[in-house]
């Protein structure tokens, strides 16, 4: 992490910690770029493309919208190997 940056994060205390502030400072960022896709998928239409080329896109689109989506959460603390070793560290 360049120094500059890390700076802004010196008072947290854990990994977890660390992660909630880029979630929050930096998982919104992507909202203009969302909406564009959802915006490309709701007018997307088969017009004089074959079924196959529209589905192509179609799929495109949609892979591309999914890997947009928000960080995952560990629902699963208790038995998480990630968060044990996370929590070894503190």
């Amino acid at each position: 992490m360049a120094q500059d940056l890390s700076e802004a994060f010196l008072c947290v205390n854990s990994a977890q910690e660390l992660w909630d502030e880029f979630t929050e400072r930096f998982g919104e960022s992507n909202g203009p770029l969302l909406y564009h896709l959802e915006k490309e998928i709701s007018y997307l239409y088969e017009g004089n493309d074959s079924m196959t080329v529209y589905c192509t896109k179609l799929k495109r689109l949609w892979d591309e919208l999914s890997g947009m989506s928000d960080v995952p959460v560990c629902t699963c603390p208790e038995t998480c190997p990630s968060i044990k070793k996370t929590q070894a560290l503190d």
